[in-house]
């Protein structure tokens, strides 16, 4: 036997106990009612005879009569197989079975007579049908009686050719009951062990079915969680392009200030340098012109210690309002530290420099700058971006070499180099 049956014998075999309890409750009743019905007829008939005498007209009616006590034994014994345990369920069976081989032994010696085989075979072959038992019990049950009305017939019945076929008959009918027997539980354990295993599949599908519901119920929570989660993602989503917005108009603010003079608000060094960085390029790549002009207020340190600190950021604001007033758009005007202040002229060359340049020098050494109408001067350094130059240092070299030659020569006047 597989693994898999002696897991299951226990079960199977309660089941087989269940399964002949019911055969034998109705195979009693009609055991019953059939030997009945012959003692019945023989008492008629007035045949009936209680004799152990094989050759009487009544030998049969003790055998009918252990038949009839027999099934009306296993009708007493109920449809349902005692709760003693499946041991003794099978025991109380093969007794009863045992008694109706019995029977069917005596009935075949005494039918041995007249070479009738029909009692015998009567009983045998619905019993082999109907019951259920071990190999060995089998052999037993079917075997025996056959022995034994085979040992009766050669002892007592006269020699002759028709008890050679009969003999041949009982030992066939036997064999084939034996067989029946065995083939048959074959088959039942199969079709148990079909059915517990469709059970236990059904069991497993069904916990299986169970378990799909939970991860279901699992599932529709989570994808409602993962909705939830979803919305707050997309609410700090908005909050964050929301926030990241601030940061960038916050950025160029700072980037802003960062390339703006803070006491001017025009342009500072860092950011004056990119733009001259950027017309180099733009001079080296396309040629064209670019005009540089450092603008330097004469005496601006006397300046502040005879009117005050405060009084000289005032007239550096409105002098840078002043030189970026004149200026093309396109033009940058920055602080390069302190009094001193680049103009970077794109796209002009140096004379048209020059000319801009004196003309907001006229225009600053007649203005009144502030509310207390103060009056400065400046000289300037003016030169262009050359072919020559690798770096804006360069051009800004000479044109502070043009500014040191304006304040030699006296100041407030503009030079070009």
């Amino acid at each position: 036997m597989d693994s898999e049956y002696l897991n299951a014998r226990p079960a199977y075999y309660a089941h087989r106990a269940s399964l002949n309890a019911r055969h034998r409750y109705n195979f009693a009743l009609l055991v019953t009612l059939v030997s009945a019905a012959f003692l019945a007829a023989y008492l008629y008939f007035g045949i009936f005879e209680l004799t152990f005498d094989e050759t009487a007209r009544g030998s049969r009616s003790l055998p009918l009569l252990w038949l009839m006590l027999s099934g009306i034994i296993g009708r007493l014994m109920g449809s349902y197989p005692h709760s003693a345990g499946t041991l003794a369920n099978a025991r109380r069976e093969a007794a009863w079975m045992s008694s109706i081989m019995i029977g069917a032994a005596w009935l075949g010696y005494i039918d041995a007579y007249i070479s009738d085989i029909s009692g015998y075979c009567v009983l045998l072959i619905p019993m082999s049908v109907l019951s259920s038992s071990g190999r060995l019990q089998s052999i037993l049950l079917f075997g025996l009686p056959c022995v034994v009305t085979l040992a009766l017939v050669t002892m007592n019945v006269p020699a002759s050719i028709d008890k050679i076929l009969f003999m041949f008959n009982i030992a066939v009918i036997s064999g084939g009951a034996i067989y029946i027997s065995r083939n048959l539980e074959a088959t039942r354990k199969t079709d148990f062990m079909a059915h517990l295993s469709v059970r236990e599949k059904g069991q497993q599908l069904n916990t299986l079915n169970l378990q799909l519901a939970h991860r279901q119920n699992q599932l529709a929570f989570t994808n409602s969680r993962l909705e939830e989660q979803a919305a707050e993602l997309e609410e700090a989503n908005q909050t964050l392009n929301k926030r990241a917005l601030e940061l960038e108009q916050l950025n160029r603010r700072l980037e802003e200030q960062a390339m703006t003079d803070p006491l001017t608000g025009i342009a500072n060094r860092r950011r004056v340098f990119n733009r001259l960085s950027l017309e180099l390029a733009r001079h080296k790549r396309h040629g064209t012109s670019c005009a540089v002009a450092i603008i330097d207020l004469d005496h601006f340190g006397r300046f502040n210690k005879q009117y005050g600190v405060l009084a000289g950021d005032a007239v550096l604001k409105e002098f840078a309002g002043m030189v970026s007033s004149h200026v093309r758009a396109l033009d940058t005007v920055a602080r390069y530290g302190g009094e001193e202040f680049i103009v970077v002229m794109p796209e002009s060359d140096s004379v048209g420099a020059n000319n801009l340049i004196e003309r907001i020098r006229c225009q600053t050494e007649t203005a009144q700058l502030t509310s207390r109408k103060l009056t400065v001067t400046f000289s300037a350094g003016v030169t262009e971006i050359s072919e020559t130059d690798d770096s804006i240092e360069e051009a800004l070299e000479r044109a502070d070499q043009a500014l040191r030659l304006a304040k030699e020569l006296g100041r407030n006047q503009v030079q070009r180099a």
